[in-house]
């Protein structure tokens, strides 16, 4: 508990500083009592403290498709940024039907938001990277004005020479290659 506690004191003097974007703590990093604490605090909308305690399986409604537009911008403090993917990731699993082509423009949303922090998330979650993928490919698929090239040369020139990332962001981007090619011939 007290590591925690070092841990999020630590982040918060990080979060004052520049570079508040390179930390890297996610929701199930932080524990419960923390989370409460976040989830009361003034800087979560309304909107989104409702969804977190949401229980039914998330539809396209309006409270949904609300939640998704607040969530998809990832902005300080880092409390704020491990909740909205948190609740993010919650949607995107469980969305499906209509739900599951509003979500696919919000993964590129939510990516180019914080793509240091998300790209971490799904170099850790490869079930939840492919997820992404799919979406991702989706959104491409159906938008003419936009090409997977040149997400691919978006993302690859944000991580060059970054080590940590670099088979993750190949391996994302081969994902997305072969959905689309999928896509192409079914």
């Amino acid at each position: 508990m007290i590591f925690i506690l070092n841990l999020i004191a630590a982040a918060t003097i990080a979060f004052a500083q520049p570079g508040w974007e390179t930390i890297t703590i996610y929701w199930n990093d932080i524990e419960p009592e923390e989370q409460a604490g976040i989830l009361r605090s003034s800087y979560v909308p309304a909107n989104v403290k409702a969804y977190y305690g949401r229980t039914e399986k998330p539809s396209d409604d309006e409270a949904t498709l609300g939640v998704l537009e607040t969530v998809s911008e990832i902005t300080p403090p880092w409390q704020k940024r491990a909740l909205y993917l948190h609740i993010f990731v919650k949607i995107l699993d469980g969305a499906d039907g209509a739900l599951s082509e509003a979500v696919d423009k919000y993964c590129l949303k939510i990516l180019k938001s914080d793509p240091e922090y998300i790209m971490y998330y799904l170099n850790e979650m490869p079930k939840v990277r492919k997820e992404f993928a799919s979406a991702i490919a989706s959104e491409y698929y159906f938008d003419s004005k936009q090409t997977a090239d040149d997400f691919r040369k978006w993302l690859t020139g944000k991580f060059a020479g970054n080590p940590d990332l670099g088979p993750t962001i190949e391996a994302f981007c081969d994902e997305i290659d072969f959905d689309l090619f999928r896509m192409h011939h079914d």
